[in-house]
């Protein structure tokens, strides 16, 4: 049976080290399925295929994403629409940006997922009030706000104060989610669960418009009310991505100096590789260990 893999790509733009990340990835068992930021300006898809060989790459249309808005999930859901139409079979989807890395080569990639079953999502905690807040009350300026905490930021904690005391709730109506879940929002997920996620869009659409921060909720939330909960990965291999958390749950950047401890994770992945740093390229230390194994 062959293992074929579909890689979904959000990112921002096309750039080197986007092109680095699908060159790295470029494989005839790997379909690139690619969204790009509307905000990015025209995409030329030969730009992206002639640095491939082997990998079919598809751009599918463009949404402007705001930051923890619903804009990222409706981009992500229209990845998965199109990566699961297609006619060929895919056994895993992987979610990945401009940022992530892969720690290890094509062959060993395809030869660890051939072996597996599992949904690798990362479920961070369940059904606390911040977690369930993000959908149960109404955030209707979130596409707009960004990081930034401005005159908007402040209107819309006005209008959630509102809410809060006329008892809004968005959930009580959702029987069929009693668990809301949140982890990190990118994953390698198996085809049936991946249709399982574009069967249910209604229900996304529903939940997660004018919510908050949706991406790190919406799949876990279904994953962990479905017949799927039963095959989550284990909280070690998570979502199989290396992510080193600083202040204010932010991810920090890998450097050089990091190499050891990536090889050493066991994860599949990392995220916020730098380019090049005091004359040494990170991403060039992971690809020749590739060449070596």
């Amino acid at each position: 049976m062959t293992h074929k893999h579909a890689f979904l790509f959000l990112v921002r733009k096309i750039d080197s080290a986007t092109l680095e990340v699908l060159k790295t990835l470029d494989d005839p068992q790997h379909d690139f399925y690619i969204h790009v930021d509307a905000k990015s300006g025209p995409i030329d898809l030969t730009t992206i295929t002639r640095n491939l060989q082997y990998s079919r790459a598809v751009l599918i249309p463009r949404v402007s994403v705001g930051w923890a808005a619903y804009s990222m999930v409706s981009a992500e859901m229209e990845l998965l629409r199109y990566a699961t139409s297609a006619k060929t079979q895919y056994s895993y989807y992987h979610l990945l940006s401009e940022s992530d890395f892969p720690l290890v080569s094509n062959q060993h990639l395809q030869a660890f997922f051939a072996k597996q079953d599992l949904e690798f999502v990362e479920i961070e905690r369940n059904n606390d009030a911040n977690t369930r807040n993000r959908l149960k009350y109404y955030y209707p300026l979130q596409e707009w706000l960004g990081k930034r905490h401005g005159f908007l930021w402040i209107l819309q904690r006005g209008l959630l104060m509102v809410e809060h005391l006329i008892r809004i709730n968005r959930l009580k109506h959702e029987q069929e989610i009693p668990i809301i879940a949140k982890g990190s929002q990118w994953f390698s997920i198996t085809d049936k669960f991946a249709k399982y996620v574009v069967s249910n869009s209604a229900l996304v659409t529903r939940i997660c418009r004018a919510s908050r921060a949706p991406d790190e909720v919406f799949l876990q939330t279904l994953l962990l009310n479905s017949g799927f909960s039963e095959k989550v990965a284990k909280k070690a291999n998570g979502n199989l991505r290396y992510i080193r958390w600083g202040q204010g749950n932010s991810q920090q950047t890998l450097g050089p100096d990091d190499f050891r401890i990536l090889k050493q994770s066991g994860k599949l992945f990392a995220r916020k590789i730098n380019k090049q740093s005091d004359g040494l390229d990170l991403r060039q230390m992971v690809i020749d260990s590739m060449n070596k194994e």
